[in-house]
């Protein structure tokens, strides 16, 4: 893999993703969250700089850059071009895509962001459990109230948070291979809308679950279908349990896709620049935010295992576990 000379400008969404939804110039058109409108190509679509670059010996190291745009994109590049042509996924298409399909989830902005939010928002409770610990007390003894009032005492005293990059990224590629293993079993099918409709946007996965949708249940909720747009009209679909309808993008799913889509985007819409912006459809000025948690604590039946020291599940894709290795990943939790 090529790390001597890491590239500046790293994308969050795949060139290859973005040109289903490109004219024949290359250019989409974008609607981003501040209100403005405007074309661009997608060679800017989705940039931001040293996104996936990490430190390694003192030296910056972009090989999970690398590996994203040699291995995973090129892979799906012709079963992306055969889903855009109206082609149901082959076997061979499914095994290109479940690796492109799992990266194109955890590679954005937006689970970036949310993975920060639920360190900070674990960071007090962490240090809290800790000095438990080490003083022999048990916070169980606690109320809710208590229990919260210390948290708060905890986290104006702490320094503020700062984003562990290497560990952000650890997550993210334990993830992708989790997610893609998973997603490798379920069932895959190419539903076709009659006239242009989806939008995408820079979080293009989008989860179904059969929970609420007014707070977050995880990256991939138990239960969930997951939805990828490849094109105005077409819309992979990847479920747990077999597809029995008739695969048409009902006008009503291809609103529910695109209010999810502009929910979940953590600065940009995407559309073709021949397509309109879809009816009841907005896109907010605001980024998403996770509500804080509701902690609560309870003693373990009797006979539990301990929850710590935990072993994290093996990695299947060899790649991702050299990429660990480089990024000083462990194996177990204490």
């Amino acid at each position: 893999m090529r790390h001597n000379h890491p590239k500046r400008r790293q994308h969050t969404v795949a060139e290859v993703y973005l040109k289903g939804f490109a004219d024949e110039r290359g250019r989409v058109e974008v609607a981003y969250r501040h209100g403005k409108h405007a074309p661009s190509s997608i060679r800017n679509a989705s940039v931001q700089n040293f996104f996936y670059t990490f430190d390694h010996g003192g030296k910056p190291n972009a090989e999970i850059e690398d590996w994203m745009g040699e291995k995973v994109e090129t892979a799906a590049t012709g079963p992306l071009e055969r889903l855009r042509a109206g082609l149901q996924p082959q076997a061979e298409d499914i095994d290109a895509l479940a690796p492109f399909v799992a990266v194109s989830l955890m590679r954005t902005e937006s689970v970036r962001s949310a993975m920060e939010q639920i360190d900070a928002h674990l960071r007090p409770l962490l240090v809290l459990m800790e000095a438990a610990k080490r003083n022999d007390y048990s916070l169980l003894e606690l109320s809710g109230r208590e229990l919260q009032e210390l948290l708060d005492g905890v986290a104006r005293r702490l320094p503020p948070y700062k984003a562990d990059k290497h560990s952000l990224l650890r997550t993210m590629l334990r993830k992708a291979d989790e997610v893609t293993t998973t997603l490798s079993g379920w069932h895959w099918r190419l539903d076709t809308a009659e006239n242009a409709c989806l939008l995408t946007a820079d979080t293009p996965v989008v989860t179904l679950s059969p929970e609420a949708q007014d707070r977050w249940h995880g990256i991939l909720p138990s239960g969930s279908t997951v939805l990828l747009p490849v094109s105005p009209r077409h819309l992979l679909t990847i479920s747990p349990t077999p597809l029995f309808d008739d695969g048409l993008v009902s006008t009503e799913l291809a609103t529910r896709v695109n209010a999810m889509l502009c929910r979940d985007a953590r600065l940009a819409v995407y559309r073709h620049p021949a397509m309109t912006w879809p009816k009841g459809v907005t896109l907010d000025r605001r980024p998403p935010v996770l509500a804080p948690p509701r902690i609560t604590l309870s003693a373990s039946p009797p006979g539990t295992p301990s929850t710590f020291p935990t072993t994290y599940p093996p990695v299947i894709d060899p790649q991702i576990a050299a990429l660990l290795g480089r990024l000083q990943a462990v194996n177990e939790v204490e």
